[in-house]
């Protein structure tokens, strides 16, 4: 027995130590095992915008290099698109309050130099392509006319209107380590980039040639840091799928944001916090992922207006010759699934749905929404409509309303109260009229008694 006890005892310790642990999981319904060593990942197919892979994609972390997608985007921002190439071709001043922030920061750069004359177009080249902060502070600088935190603050202003909830920028250059953000939020602000055809076309370049200046006489080549996009930089981890779009490095940790396509498929993939290794462990994070979405899915169509019918318990009331409703899918359902899996295996879950509609019913009438589900996760909510007509029952109707209307509270009360004032009417009538009577006998008796 106290063997037993023992033996209890000791479980229970480790169930509490276990207990004390925060265990995250990739939450996806495509059950991609992989060897994921980044802190916190979201992978989105943008055509679809379906979430491939997702991990820790609200966990808090430094954004370092990453704010400065946000300074680009600003700069980008801060005159009418039509007005783009005048603004490309406007000069910034490398000022000496730049290279004292900068110094002893270990910060990447351009080899700027002080009292350098360069185009806005090449310091947003080298600000995304070589992280250079000496860049990103020159644009929030010119795009401020010098006034930095009240930049700084509409970088955040421009944050919450893209809905990055759990970000908060601090610099324009990502030095300071209180910037931080989320894998989701980075991922939302790289969607807000991509729209501005001159951001992609920044982002996406394998290299840029800066051109010469007052302190550089000759032109100078430079590389975008994601070395993924290079054959000869890559390495193992070259693909020729990749397209930029930026990296990051803080403690030790890289962090990556890219695109990848071909001539289907277009993903985005952020990942955060890779630890340091013999390897990029960023880069095997995202070969990995890219290589398996590649490889394993594909689109599908589920499901089609009128090939698609949806099982339901729903009631029709007062229909004319049917108490059920045959539904279908409004539009065609086309999503990305593995390779490997059946759409017949789908689970359309209607518990959403009403259990009891009117006639009568259109056909193409919106009825209710119903959730694709795979592994028990959802992955697509769709409207589902009546897929025929269905005419209103007069009969039913009219009965339906004389029922309701005998059973409705004032109809009810009206009868009580009728009622009422009829046995009240009739009472009164029998007393008045019995009273007759008596005043009768009465009166009859004392003319008896006056005769005699």
């Amino acid at each position: 027995m106290k063997f037993n006890k023992k033996i209890i005892l000791f479980f229970l310790c480790i169930l509490l130590v276990l207990n004390s642990f925060t265990f995250s999981f990739a939450l996806t319904p495509y059950n991609i095992d992989l060897p994921i060593s980044s802190e916190a990942v979201y992978f989105v197919n943008r055509d679809t915008k379906t979430v491939v892979y997702d991990k820790n994609k609200d966990l808090k972390m430094p954004a370092a290099s990453l704010v400065k997608m946000m300074t680009v985007i600003l700069v980008l921002e801060s005159r009418p698109e039509e007005n783009v190439e005048s603004l490309l071709n406007e000069r910034l001043v490398a000022k000496q309050y730049i290279f004292d922030r900068l110094y002893k920061k270990n910060a990447s750069v351009s080899n700027i130099k002080l009292d350098e004359v360069i185009s806005v177009k090449d310091a947003l080249y080298a600000t995304m392509l070589s992280s250079a902060s000496d860049a990103a502070m020159m644009l929030a600088d010119f795009a401020s006319k010098g006034e930095i935190d009240a930049f700084v603050e509409k970088m955040n202003q421009k944050a919450q209107e893209i809905g990055m909830e759990n970000t908060h920028i601090v610099d324009p250059d990502g030095l300071d380590e209180k910037n931080e953000s989320c894998a989701h939020d980075i991922y939302l602000l790289t969607e807000y980039c991509l729209k501005n055809p001159v951001f992609e076309e920044i982002a996406t370049s394998g290299s840029y040639m800066m051109s010469q200046t007052n302190k550089h006489p000759e032109q100078r080549k430079i590389q975008h840091t994601n070395r993924m996009m290079s054959k000869y930089l890559g390495g193992q981890y070259f693909d020729e799928r990749i397209r930029g779009i930026k990296t990051a490095s803080f403690d030790g940790k890289k962090s990556l944001v890219s695109l990848a396509k071909d001539d289907e498929y277009e993903y985005i993939l952020v990942t955060l916090g890779a630890p340091p290794g013999e390897t990029n462990n960023a880069y095997k994070d995202a070969s990995n992922l890219y290589k398996w979405a590649f490889k394993h899915l594909k689109f599908v169509t589920v499901g089609a207006p009128g090939t698609k019918t949806i099982p339901n318990n729903i009631k029709v009331k007062m229909g004319k010759d049917t108490d059920s409703i045959i539904l279908t899918p409004k539009e065609q359902i086309v999503d990305l699934l593995p390779k490997y899996i059946n759409p017949s295996t789908i689970f359309w879950d209607t518990s959403k749905l009403p259990t009891e509609i009117n006639a009568p019913i259109a056909k193409g009438q919106v009825i209710g929404q119903v959730d694709l589900k795979l592994s028990d996760q959802i992955i697509k909510t769709v409207d589902v409509v009546a897929a025929t007509d269905i005419e209103l029952n007069i009969l039913e109707l009219f009965t339906n309303i004389v029922r309701d209307v005998i059973l409705s509270w004032w109809f009810i009360s009206l009868v009580i109260i009728s009622t009422f004032i009829i046995v009240y009417r009739k009472i009164t009538k029998r007393i008045s009229e019995k009273n007759k009577v008596n005043n009768y006998s009465r009166m009859k008796n004392k003319n008896r008694y006056r005769r005699k």
